[in-house]
């Protein structure tokens, strides 16, 4: 990671030669939010400093990482934050760092870390990432605009929909979750809503 805003390489280290120019992922940011406290409770990383490092990512991403509507890009610029290549804005990604954020605000039970948590889950616009649908766009890019697939089936972006529904500042309706295809299959006695992912 690198220690001075919090970003996190898509690529770790193993694989040979990529980790050293690989852009930082803001899912990786969000699973780093989580890692820091079990750092902590296993002792291999203490309470002072992973609430430091979990604060000035957190400013990091409030004041300087790129985003748009609250969305973050899915890929930065693992030294300023800028969006790289064609990365597009990604609803589940930002979902997947907020998950984080919010899971540091509760565990810390900081002030300062909730605030900045608060205020950058509050710039999050969700309806607008709905692109007048019930169900969320794949993602957006100033060049191409809105993705024509949309988040419209069981997956992992079940986490997405609970946020924003329960989002304080801007929150989507109900009818979103509804909207979301639940395809039924089996396998060998179950009947289950099937998603090869999950």
């Amino acid at each position: 990671h690198n220690p001075y805003n919090g970003l996190v390489r898509d690529s770790a280290p193993n694989r040979a030669g990529a980790a050293s120019n690989a852009p930082a992922s803001i899912a990786a940011v969000g699973f780093a939010l989580t890692a820091y406290p079990v750092a902590v409770e296993r002792g291999w990383m203490s309470r002072a400093s992973a609430r430091e490092l979990t604060v000035r990512t957190l400013e990091f991403f409030l004041n300087h990482a790129q985003h748009h509507n609250g969305f973050f890009y899915q890929f930065l610029n693992f030294e300023t934050g800028e969006k790289v290549n064609h990365s597009e804005l990604s609803p589940i990604d930002t979902a997947l760092f907020l998950a984080g954020a919010l899971f540091a605000a509760e565990y810390y039970d900081d002030v300062k870390i909730r605030e900045l948590v608060e205020k950058i889950y509050e710039r999050v616009d969700f309806p607008w990432m709905l692109n007048k649908g019930k169900t969320f766009a794949l993602a957006w890019s100033p060049e191409t605009g809105f993705h024509k697939a949309r988040w419209d089936h069981f997956d992992e972006s079940l986490l997405l929909y609970v946020l924003a529904i329960g989002s304080p500042a801007h929150p989507v309706p109900a009818e979103s979750w509804r909207g979301i295809l639940r395809l039924a299959g089996s396998y060998r006695d179950y009947r289950l809503i099937q998603m090869p992912p999950l």
